[in-house]
């Protein structure tokens, strides 16, 4: 495929020539079928009418161009326009500086690129069939309000995109990337794809990435924003069932407006909570462990209570399995096994019942004197009902001389049972809050 690198030109020949083409391509006049023209003769064209001329808008309709597009190195102060054409090769304008506006209607181009260009008021883009739009280092300057619009049924790659001024942009595609994107005085990005990834985005003021449902099936992915700063933050109407957190900063003032849709963990052994996919795709080193310990603490702070719980929960079980096995380990297990951190009433009581039923047992073997009875059932009663007095009673004394085993047994009930309700006590007030 031929490429043209654009250059003003002064010669009397190519003058007249470009004036020709000037002419011919951009009448005003309605065609009948599309006009064939060369992709070197586009950019030159487009030149002379805006650097030589100074055109304030140029349009460019009904044209098949053959070959691909290169435009580079030029200060065009237009608003310039491609609408209906057909694209045999790719277009890529770079380093083009001071553009007002450029427009793609119903274009048909295999791959568009615009890259390190500085655009004052607006970028539009409606593509019927690309493979992929990639914009890299598109600088949006100006006060006003920006509208970027990009629409294709292929990728749309917006990488370092820079913008001073707010921006509304309404973007439709296979797959979204905003990776290093810097939104200085934020602004509503609206997406509709498969997946959108942010990584490494920063946002200035308030922005807010709202979801579609792509393709009337599914609501758009959020996939990654690892490395973003998401102080001023807002996610809307995305399925965040699959997105990866990773070292991304200023979580605990990230907003997920209504319930994030996070997945379910697949434990047996805890109760049904949501977990973020940092979790399930983890390396299982101790400072990845730690890093996600930390993800969802962040995101605990900016939770009210009732959603607040699962978050808790994911935070301190991955502090458990990053902290290395010391006593420190050893008290985060028992918390967990015996409460779910305080999160799980049930295995509260269920710690106090195997508490209770040790004891039952040890008072009845080594304890004979004082739970004997004529059968075993009503032994087994007795012993069990002091185990529940012992446990229920803090400062009672022991009735009559006990092993030293029994003794050290009553006091092990009168000091875990108060704690064992406490947590469970805890428990049902955490969940009664995530009810309301």
């Amino acid at each position: 495929m031929g490429c043209a690198i654009v250059s003003p030109v002064s010669d009397d020949d190519r003058y007249t020539e470009d004036e020709s083409e000037l002419a011919r391509v951009c009448s005003p006049i309605p065609r009948v079928e599309p006009l064939t023209v060369r992709g070197d003769k586009i950019a030159r064209i487009l030149a002379h009418a805006v650097v030589r001329h100074k055109w304030p808008r140029i349009e460019f309709r009904q044209l098949t161009i053959t070959d691909s597009v290169f435009i580079e190195d030029l200060d065009l102060p237009a608003d310039i326009v491609f609408a209906e054409c057909m694209f045999q090769g790719s277009a890529c304008l770079t380093n083009l500086s001071a553009i007002r506006s450029l427009t793609f209607l119903d274009c048909t181009i295999p791959k568009l690129f615009v890259h390190h260009c500085d655009m004052t008021r607006n970028l539009m883009v409606f593509l019927g069939d690309v493979q992929q739009i990639d914009i890299e280092g598109l600088h949006l300057t100006g006060s006003k309000e920006q509208s970027v619009k990009l629409e294709s049924s292929g990728w749309l790659d917006l990488i370092s995109l820079t913008a001073d001024a707010p921006v509304r942009m309404d973007l439709r595609g296979e797959r979204i990337l905003l990776t290093q994107a810097s939104l200085t005085s934020g602004g509503r990005v609206a997406c509709e794809a498969e997946y959108v990834m942010a990584d490494n985005a920063s946002f200035g003021a308030r922005t807010v990435i709202a979801g579609r449902t792509f393709h009337g099936k599914q609501l758009t992915h959020l996939y990654s924003l690892d490395g973003a700063d998401c102080t001023n933050l807002e996610l809307d109407n995305l399925d965040l069932s699959g997105v990866h957190f990773g070292k991304a900063s200023g979580l605990g003032k990230l907003r997920i407006v209504d319930q994030p849709n996070f997945p379910l963990n697949p434990g047996r052994l805890s109760s049904r909570r949501q977990v973020i996919a940092d979790e399930l795709t983890h390396g299982g080193s101790a400072a990845q462990w730690r890093r996600v310990s930390e993800v969802y603490r962040q995101l605990r702070a900016g939770m009210d209570d009732a959603r607040a719980s699962d978050m808790y929960y994911g935070e301190m079980n991955c502090r458990r399995l990053g902290t290395p096995w010391s006593v420190d380990r050893f008290v985060l297990t028992l918390y967990w096994l015996t409460s779910g951190y305080g999160t799980r009433a049930w295995r509260a009581l269920a710690s106090w019942g195997v508490l209770l039923a040790g004891a039952t047992g040890l008072f009845i073997s080594r304890w004979p004197e004082a739970v004997k009875a004529p059968s075993f059932g009503k032994s087994l009663w007795r012993g069990f009902r002091h185990a529940f007095e012992s446990s229920t009673a803090l400062l009672r004394a022991s009735e009559g001389a006990a092993q030293p085993d029994v003794a050290i047994a009553e006091w092990v009930l009168r000091l875990l049972t108060p704690a064992l309700i406490g947590l469970a006590v805890l428990a049902l007030r955490n969940r009664v809050k995530r009810g309301a």
